[in-house]
Protein backbone atom coordinates (compact mmCIF):
# COMPACT_ATOMS: atom_id res chain seq x y z
CA UNK A 1 0.00 0.00 0.00
CA UNK A 2 1.36 3.35 -1.02
CA UNK A 3 1.50 6.27 1.43
CA UNK A 4 -0.54 9.38 0.65
CA UNK A 5 1.91 11.67 2.39
CA UNK A 6 3.57 14.38 0.35
CA UNK A 7 7.29 14.97 0.21
CA UNK A 8 7.17 17.23 3.29
CA UNK A 9 5.47 14.59 5.45
CA UNK A 10 1.93 16.05 5.64
CA UNK A 11 -1.15 14.22 4.48
CA UNK A 12 -3.26 16.00 1.81
CA UNK A 13 -6.22 16.16 4.22
CA UNK A 14 -4.22 18.19 6.77
CA UNK A 15 -2.81 20.43 4.05
CA UNK A 16 -6.31 21.21 2.78
CA UNK A 17 -7.54 21.89 6.34
CA UNK A 18 -4.61 24.22 6.99
CA UNK A 19 -5.11 26.14 3.75
CA UNK A 20 -8.85 26.50 4.34
CA UNK A 21 -8.22 27.86 7.87
CA UNK A 22 -5.67 30.30 6.47
CA UNK A 23 -8.14 31.48 3.83
CA UNK A 24 -10.90 31.84 6.44
CA UNK A 25 -8.63 33.91 8.71
CA UNK A 26 -7.75 36.27 5.88
CA UNK A 27 -11.45 36.86 5.09
CA UNK A 28 -12.26 37.47 8.76
CA UNK A 29 -9.55 40.12 8.95
CA UNK A 30 -11.02 41.90 5.95
CA UNK A 31 -14.53 41.68 7.41
CA UNK A 32 -13.33 43.30 10.64
CA UNK A 33 -11.75 46.12 8.63
CA UNK A 34 -15.04 46.61 6.79
CA UNK A 35 -16.95 46.77 10.08
CA UNK A 36 -14.61 49.47 11.36
CA UNK A 37 -15.16 51.45 8.16
CA UNK A 38 -18.92 51.05 8.56
CA UNK A 39 -18.86 52.34 12.17
CA UNK A 40 -16.88 55.42 11.17
CA UNK A 41 -19.20 56.16 8.24
CA UNK A 42 -22.52 55.96 10.13
CA UNK A 43 -24.40 59.26 9.93
CA UNK A 44 -24.62 61.43 13.02
CA UNK A 45 -28.00 63.10 13.27
CA UNK A 46 -29.43 65.82 15.52
CA UNK A 47 -32.20 65.02 17.98
CA UNK A 48 -33.68 68.50 17.61
CA UNK A 49 -34.49 67.70 13.98
CA UNK A 50 -36.06 64.31 14.77
CA UNK A 51 -38.07 64.74 17.99
CA UNK A 52 -40.81 67.03 19.25
CA UNK A 53 -39.72 69.83 21.59
CA UNK A 54 -41.47 68.40 24.65
CA UNK A 55 -39.82 65.03 24.05
CA UNK A 56 -36.44 66.63 23.50
CA UNK A 57 -36.33 68.47 26.84
CA UNK A 58 -38.52 68.41 29.91
CA UNK A 59 -38.33 69.23 33.61
CA UNK A 60 -36.68 65.88 34.42
CA UNK A 61 -34.89 64.89 31.22
CA UNK A 62 -32.78 66.10 28.32
CA UNK A 63 -32.12 64.12 25.15
CA UNK A 64 -28.56 64.58 23.96
CA UNK A 65 -28.30 66.29 20.60
CA UNK A 66 -26.07 63.65 18.99
CA UNK A 67 -28.03 60.73 17.54
CA UNK A 68 -26.32 57.75 15.93
CA UNK A 69 -28.07 55.81 13.21
CA UNK A 70 -26.80 52.27 12.77
CA UNK A 71 -28.71 51.39 9.64
CA UNK A 72 -32.15 50.57 10.99
CA UNK A 73 -32.78 52.64 14.12
CA UNK A 74 -31.75 55.91 15.70
CA UNK A 75 -29.92 55.53 19.01
CA UNK A 76 -30.50 58.25 21.62
CA UNK A 77 -29.02 59.03 25.03
CA UNK A 78 -31.28 60.61 27.66
CA UNK A 79 -29.90 62.44 30.69
CA UNK A 80 -31.96 62.82 33.86
CA UNK A 81 -31.44 63.33 37.59
CA UNK A 82 -32.19 59.60 37.96
CA UNK A 83 -29.40 58.46 35.65
CA UNK A 84 -28.51 58.11 32.02
CA UNK A 85 -30.83 56.13 29.75
CA UNK A 86 -30.39 54.75 26.25
CA UNK A 87 -33.18 54.43 23.72
CA UNK A 88 -33.13 52.60 20.40
CA UNK A 89 -35.75 54.14 18.14
CA UNK A 90 -37.99 57.17 18.25
CA UNK A 91 -40.86 55.35 19.98
CA UNK A 92 -38.54 54.14 22.73
CA UNK A 93 -37.50 57.74 23.48
CA UNK A 94 -41.12 58.67 24.13
CA UNK A 95 -41.53 55.61 26.35
CA UNK A 96 -38.38 56.46 28.34
CA UNK A 97 -39.59 60.06 28.82
CA UNK A 98 -42.86 58.74 30.32
CA UNK A 99 -40.89 56.39 32.56
CA UNK A 100 -38.67 59.22 33.78
CA UNK A 101 -41.77 61.32 34.48
CA UNK A 102 -43.20 58.41 36.48
CA UNK A 103 -40.01 58.12 38.52
CA UNK A 104 -40.13 61.87 39.25
CA UNK A 105 -43.77 61.62 40.30
CA UNK A 106 -43.01 58.68 42.58
CA UNK A 107 -40.22 60.61 44.23
CA UNK A 108 -42.45 63.62 44.71
CA UNK A 109 -45.35 61.58 46.08
CA UNK A 110 -43.18 59.54 48.44
CA UNK A 111 -42.02 62.76 50.08
CA UNK A 112 -45.54 64.07 50.62
CA UNK A 113 -47.68 60.93 51.00
CA UNK A 114 -47.26 57.39 52.14
CA UNK A 115 -45.59 54.95 49.79
CA UNK A 116 -48.75 52.90 49.21
CA UNK A 117 -50.76 55.93 48.09
CA UNK A 118 -48.02 57.16 45.77
CA UNK A 119 -47.79 53.85 43.87
CA UNK A 120 -51.57 53.79 43.43
CA UNK A 121 -51.66 57.40 42.20
CA UNK A 122 -48.78 57.01 39.74
CA UNK A 123 -50.14 53.74 38.36
CA UNK A 124 -53.48 55.38 37.50
CA UNK A 125 -51.75 58.44 36.11
CA UNK A 126 -49.54 56.35 33.78
CA UNK A 127 -52.46 54.20 32.62
CA UNK A 128 -54.45 57.33 31.75
CA UNK A 129 -51.81 58.46 29.25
Amino acid sequence: MQSTRSRIGVSPRWAILFLSMLLYASFMGRAADGAADYESSTPNLKASRLLAKDTLKGPNHTVQERVVNRGFMNHYRIMSPFGQFAAAGDAMVVKRVYEIAAIAELRRMSKTHGEKKSWHFVWHRICAQ
